[in-house]
């Protein structure tokens, strides 16, 4: 069974590190990701069902295929958008990133479900019960919570991903194999892992359009990378373009026109990247205190880098999570900047939602000021444009009682309980002599000019609705606003969809209730894709609750899907258990049905407690195992059932894995697609909820 364990470490690993390189190279936002995870899914299973065949490949090949097909896939997701004709930090297009996701991942996704078949085969030629089927499960299971975890604390700021395709070594110390044939194997890895490794710079290189790379460093939220070319710096993280040398003239317009609508700017907090020189421009005002915020470590140290030495001293650098942190703290601040890209990722989503500006409005002092900037058009809006500022604007509108507009391709936005004038703002700013060497008084009286501002004003919609941390509508708009260069012609409406992804589901739900009567192998099969459509469901809300809640997704995956599948471990093999000691009992699958139906109920009762608890995380980590434990406890349970059945009593592991595996590839595509963006969080684990209820009564009765 210890091949199993080895399996399950080796698929782990090798998935986590695509799934980063994936999302922050080519897919850019979290939902992408669970689509590509749906891919590697459905692959599995396919792969798995091919093992069935009596001709099959020698074991002794399988780990080299690993790491070939390993190594080709992280160059591939380098280099593929340079071969589109994209640039690094660009968002592309969904047919792109659906393409991408089933090249890279399905290609290893079927030779890990083609090499589970296989050790099944192998194993089951000695001798087996009807208990041992869900063994090959558990076992599996376990070996991916030991590679999540260890990728998690020990491996996660790794700088080179072809590191790892050296770890399909391990199976030559288990698999039934030739000396001779294991060390050859053995060799011809590590001489194609090196020669990965030592090409990564050149790679990385070309993936920038032949940039030169002063810096790469990995981190446990994603990589920093500063890239120079034709004399210009770039600095980007974790995919996004967060600064440039050429950002002096922006950097002077945004610090200063927040801090000008400031009275006296005496305690300042700075929330972002701050890798060019907007420290320095708070400091000109000569505040009695600055706090800089943010989560990476990484990122603190490159900006105390930035700062001038004599303002160092000034600067309280602190490492925290922002929300957590202004959750936690008490201190009161005259101004509040927020430093962050356009809305691409549900990570981004965080930082412009209501509950966000609710907390910064709490640490905020009574005349202080919020400022931050949103994509727009100085100009002319055009109307996806118009419906995204709207969003984030009517968010605003909901907790601050004043804001002022300073519209520009990227719009300054500064709210406040207190009044806010253009007049304010030049007279301040004039009266204060700041010296800057490219913002001038008229410059700034042309940008807050009221005609200006009015035309913004007169574009926004109040029918739009607001931005929320579990209804992520700031971030559809602008996944939309950004998939209309690709699809200028396509046109969506968001009220419609959510309508038929509703009325579609209940059809679905149905159908499948209705095909599970044709009878006890179409109810187990049916039964089993339910609950790999449900398990999967539910992970993706997690995750999403985890990002909204405690941030730092890419951190921490390897945990919440490493316990997800160490609860479905120890499921597998405690329901085992059971069965051998007590046996089934008719309405066996009913309760396990009722178990996930109250599941899904506590999931959403205790929505209220999320953003409000510190112990979310730990709240969450829970949820993730009991959701595997669940999953778990299905394998002996419908096995069993099907153990009956002389026709496919060997290959029961082979079409449980392939209907888990197929129900849970329907389930990535159904909660990334339609469910998280259309209805969001709450409403699409109702709709789970009503088809886990659905198989509860169909099998009570």
């Amino acid at each position: 069974m210890i091949i199993f364990v080895v399996l399950g470490i080796t698929a782990s690993v090798c998935q986590l590190v695509l799934l980063r390189e994936f999302t922050f190279s080519i897919a850019k936002n979290e939902l992408s990701l669970v689509v590509a995870i749906g891919v590697w899914i459905i692959f599995c299973s396919l792969g798995s069902l091919t093992g069935l065949k009596k001709k099959a490949l020698k074991i002794t090949y399988l780990p080299f295929l690993y790491s070939l097909i390993f190594s080709f896939s992280v160059s591939s997701i380098h280099l593929i958008k340079k071969f589109a004709g994209l640039s690094y930090y660009e968002t592309a297009s969904f047919g792109f990133i659906a393409f991408s996701a089933l090249i890279f991942f399905g290609s290893l996704g079927f030779l890990i479900g083609y090499s589970f078949c296989l050790f099944c085969r192998i194993y089951l030629r000695k001798s087996y019960t009807s208990f041992t089927f869900a063994k090959f499960f558990g076992w599996e299971a376990l070996g991916f919570f030991i590679g999540g975890s260890a990728f998690t604390f020990f491996l996660s700021s790794y700088s080179n991903p072809y590191f790892f395709a050296l770890i399909p070594i391990i199976f030559y110390f288990f698999i039934p194999s030739k000396f001779k044939g294991k060390i050859i194997f053995s060799f011809l890895i590590f001489v194609l892992s090196f020669l990965f490794i030592f090409s990564f710079k050149k790679i990385v290189s070309s993936e920038f359009q032949g940039a030169e790379i002063k810096f790469y460093r990995g981190t446990p939220y994603g990589p920093i990378i500063k890239a120079q070319r034709n004399d210009v710096t770039s600095f980007y993280m974790n995919g996004s373009l967060v600064g440039s040398s050429e950002d002096v003239i922006w950097d002077e317009k945004f610090i200063h026109t927040s801090l000008s609508a400031v009275e006296k700017p005496e305690n300042v907090l700075f929330i972002g990247p701050a890798f060019s020189r907007q420290l320095d421009e708070i400091l000109k005002y000569n505040p009695e205190n600055i706090d800089y915020l943010s989560l990476n470590k990484t990122v603190v140290n490159l900006a105390k880098k930035r700062v001038s030495y004599k303002g160092q001293e000034r600067i309280n650098f602190i490492i925290s999570d922002p929300i957590k942190y202004l959750k936690s703290t008490l201190k009161k601040y005259d101004c509040i900047i927020i430093n962050k890209p356009a809305l691409s990722s549900l990570s981004l989503n965080r930082f412009f939602s209501l509950e966000f500006f609710s907390l910064v409005k709490k640490r905020l002092k009574e005349k202080g000021v919020f400022s931050f900037f949103i994509p727009s058009k100085r100009d002319i809006l055009s109307p996806r444009i118009a419906r995204f500022d709207s969003c984030i604007l009517n968010t605003v509108d909901k907790v601050f009682k004043n804001k002022i507009l300073v519209p520009s391709d990227s719009m300054i936005v500064l709210a406040s309980c207190q009044s806010i004038t253009a007049r304010v703002i030049l007279d301040n700013f004039s009266n204060r002599n700041i010296k800057t060497d490219y913002l001038t008084i008229f410059y700034l009286k042309d940008y807050l000019a009221k005609n200006r501002r009015a035309y913004v004003r007169e574009n926004i919609d109040p029918a739009v609705g607001i931005n929320r941390d579990f209804y992520p509508r700031g971030f559809l708009y602008y996944l939309l606003l950004q998939q209309a260069k690709f699809y200028p012609q396509f046109s969506i409406d968001i009220e419609k969809i959510r309508f038929y992804t509703i009325l579609t589901f209940i059809f679905f739900g149905l159908f499948l209730v209705l095909a599970s009567l044709r009878g006890k192998r179409a109810n187990c099969l049916i039964s089993t894709f339910v609950v790999g459509f449900s398990s999967i469901a539910a992970t993706a809300f997690i995750f999403v609750i985890f990002q909204a809640a405690c941030g730092a997704l890419f951190q921490m995956l390897g945990v919440l899907t490493g316990l997800f599948m160490l609860g479905l471990c120890a499921g597998s093999f405690l329901i085992n258990a059971f069965l051998e000691k007590f046996g089934i009992k008719r309405l066996s699958t009913s309760f396990y049905f009722g178990f996930w139906v109250l599941y899904i109920l506590f999931l959403v009762l205790a929505k209220g407690f999320y953003l409000q608890s510190y112990r979310a995380m730990l709240i969450l980590y829970f949820y993730s195992s009991l959701a595997g434990l669940l999953t778990g406890s299905a394998y002996p349970l419908i096995s069993n059932q099907l153990a009956g059945d002389y026709q496919i009593r060997r290959n029961i592991p082979v079409f449980l894995y392939a209907a888990d595996l197929t129900g849970a590839f329907l389930g990535t595509l159904a909660v990334s697609v339609f469910f998280i963006p259309f209805l969001g969080v709450w409403p699409g684990l109702g709709l789970v909820g009503c088809l886990l209820s659905l198989f509860f009564l169909r099998n009570f009765y």
